[in-house]
């Protein structure tokens, strides 16, 4: 049973809001047609139905012998002649008469009618090209036509996300190209006069490292272009790099860094100068406080702020729906994952806003329990920390899973 989330959670206030405003504000990307080959972690964007049935033949489930059951009492007695033998991939099989039987290896072409069983190889005796079966299976052992799907069948609807296992079905069902959303065009700039790359930092300077976070998350949706800008805090360094990506139709902007109120944030400024519309510009959480969320001129805009431990934070929370969305997935597999557990540790003392931290899960006795990520330690969740409240050991708090 799912856990019950309290009451007092993260996803009932602000970031309830933000999911809203997101998703009344993305539009799917067109579609295009590829092959099943290419098709494994697109989204759909039509309905797809089954051009075949799957299997398109009877077939055997396993190696055995392959008879009618209303045969078998005088099969057990005296025998059924073995006429012919079945392989997988065996053509021109006889239809199989009463009165007789045929040697068949799993995935080898039925060819009876209604009351026909496979009879595993361990129930049965060979003896001078008959067969005497000691008993009949429970069940026939034979895959059906249509058994895993029907012609026209809807297999699945638009907005899916395909695995492996996905594609494998619609090419076992005819498909050849599918109709799925387009990969993104995605220009991405970090902000920060005193951040380098490619070398080492002088006095003063770092190293960026948000285009490796951001770069990170957005590697799992395989964008079909994907580049990456580092500029100083100046007006026209950051118009060059809005003009740019318009110049690309990237369909999704990225920023970090330069999202606070001093005098050398300037992300906010330069976007509503050229025209962009903000739709969010701040989350009362932590991180999350300085942000902005818009479109310009049918980009959409997503600015993350500058410390690299927010950005990682806000990447799974914020960046990765945003992707989903775009590429047209269903709107409720677009954010992550919630449920609630127990606390294992304290929370340390409260806070103004609520807090967003990485969490270990463990399982006992049917319960979940998580407790802070330790330094270094690989986080599988965000604990959400409500504002104003002390949490102890044994509170209940909302966890925001994490791809493993």
């Amino acid at each position: 049973m799912k856990p019950h989330v309290p009451a007092l959670s993260l996803s009932s206030s602000d970031l309830f809001a933000w999911r809203q405003e997101v998703e009344r504000n993305i539009t799917p990307l067109p579609a295009e047609s590829v092959t099943v080959e290419q098709a494994v972690g697109r989204v759909t964007a039509e309905a797809l139905s089954a051009d075949q049935p799957s299997p398109r033949f009877a077939e055997s489930l396993r190696d055995g012998f392959l008879f009618f059951s209303t045969d078998f009492m005088v099969a057990s007695q005296t025998g059924l002649e073995v006429c012919f033998e079945v392989a997988a991939g065996t053509l021109d099989v006889p239809v199989l008469v009463h009165g007789s039987a045929q040697r068949i290896f799993t995935g080898g072409m039925v060819c009876a009618g209604r009351g026909a069983v496979v009879v595993p190889c361990e129930l049965c005796e060979l003896r001078g090209g008959r067969v005497y079966p000691r008993q009949l299976p429970k069940n026939s052992y034979i895959r059906e036509v249509g058994m895993d799907s029907a012609a026209g069948e809807i297999l699945f609807p638009a907005g899916r996300r395909l695995s492996a296992e996905d594609v494998a079905l619609l090419a076992a069902c005819g498909a050849h190209t599918l109709s799925v959303r387009s990969r993104s065009r995605v220009a991405l700039c970090c902000t920060g006069s005193e951040l380098v790359t490619g070398r080492e930092p002088g006095i003063g300077e770092k190293v960026s490292v948000n285009h490796l976070l951001m770069g990170g998350a957005s590697g799992r949706f395989h964008p079909r272009d994907f580049s990456v800008t580092l500029v100083g805090d100046e007006k026209e360094a950051l118009l060059a790099f809005f003009s740019a990506a318009l110049m690309k139709s990237a369909d999704l902007i990225l920023t970090s860094g330069g999202m606070g109120p001093g005098k050398f944030d300037l992300v906010q400024e330069v976007f509503a100068g050229m025209g962009g519309e903000i739709f969010f510009d701040t989350l009362a959480m932590q991180p999350g406080k300085s942000l902005l969320f818009g479109r310009l001129y049918g980009a959409v805009v997503l600015g993350l702020p500058g410390p690299p431990r927010a950005v990682s934070t806000l990447a799974e929370e914020l960046l990765v729906p945003v992707f989903r969305l775009l590429e047209g997935e269903n709107t409720e597999k677009c954010w992550p994952t919630a449920f609630a557990a127990k606390l294992l540790s304290s929370a340390g003392s409260a806070s103004l806003l609520p807090r967003l931290r990485g969490g270990v899960l463990s399982f006992s006795k049917g319960e979940c329990f998580v407790r802070p990520a330790g330094k270094r330690e690989q986080a599988q969740c965000h604990i959400i920390f409500p504002a104003d409240c002390d949490l102890h050991p044994g509170d209940l708090v909302e966890i925001h899973l994490l791809p493993f």
